[in-house]
């Protein structure tokens, strides 16, 4: 390609405003199957019911304390919120996070197995060959779970997850799988959205789907009661 040399910057600004105006004309083929996008979705109902009331007990006691959540802007360096439309947010304790291990595990691995159907092609071929479990179980560790309550008049904005806070050194990764739980449902509005799809959850459902930004997602405002949730994320 022929290189240009441009005497001044009234013709630098030309080339630039040229260049952008081709690179407009390019246009790809629009062959992306949202629908199979949206199969990476996936819901399991299996934390008992017991259990959440118990969950929602003990994160309500007085010596409880939440804060309220806030965005962090990796560009700038500094966490925003807007208060009065904030969800509360709070840690699980050691014994929490143990007593919904399972149930957490469990949903994971269901998961993986449902997509590992090409990956497990691919390891087929190495020489040695993996072991069974390698073929479904490659995500294996889970963040400590985070409870989130919201109150009427709160909400969760629509964002996708990056959540380079799970990462403290130790820790090396990215956020793989995003999971969500409910452990009630005797609320008002508080629906969870994915790619703009309501995405109906009753008490004890688990919801997983990739960490991306092909997942935008967020919790419309809260009308009546108050919605008791988790995340957590897997890598």
């Amino acid at each position: 390609m022929e290189e240009k040399l441009f005497t001044n910057e009234r013709e630098t600004r030309q080339a630039i405003q040229a260049a952008a105006d081709q690179a407009n004309k390019v246009r790809l083929p629009n062959f992306i199957n949202w629908k199979c996008v949206d199969d990476y979705i996936m819901v399991q109902n299996l934390i008992p019911a017991q259990l959440c009331k118990s969950l929602i007990r003990e994160s309500s006691l007085p010596g409880i304390k939440w804060s309220k959540h806030s965005w962090y802007n990796y560009g700038s360096d500094h966490f925003s919120s807007v208060p009065e439309k904030e969800l509360d947010v709070v840690n699980s304790s050691p014994e929490q996070f143990k007593s919904m291990g399972k149930y957490l595990e469990k949903a994971l691995l269901n998961y993986q197995k449902k997509y590992s159907t090409l990956l497990k092609e691919k390891m087929l071929n190495q020489n040695p060959l993996p072991s069974k479990k390698q073929f479904t179980s490659w995500i294996r560790h889970i963040s400590q779970v985070r409870f989130n309550r919201y109150h009427v008049g709160t909400k969760m904005r629509t964002h996708c997850d990056h959540i380079q806070s799970l990462f403290d050194g130790k820790l090396k990764g990215i956020p793989i799988i995003s999971i969500v739980g409910l452990l009630n449902d005797n609320y008002g509005g508080g629906a969870f959205m994915c790619r703009d799809k309501k995405i109906n959850l009753i008490r004890g459902d688990i919801l997983l789907f990739p960490s991306n930004f092909m997942y935008p997602h967020e919790v419309k405002e809260i009308t009546k009661g108050i919605r008791y949730s988790f995340v957590s994320w897997a890598f």
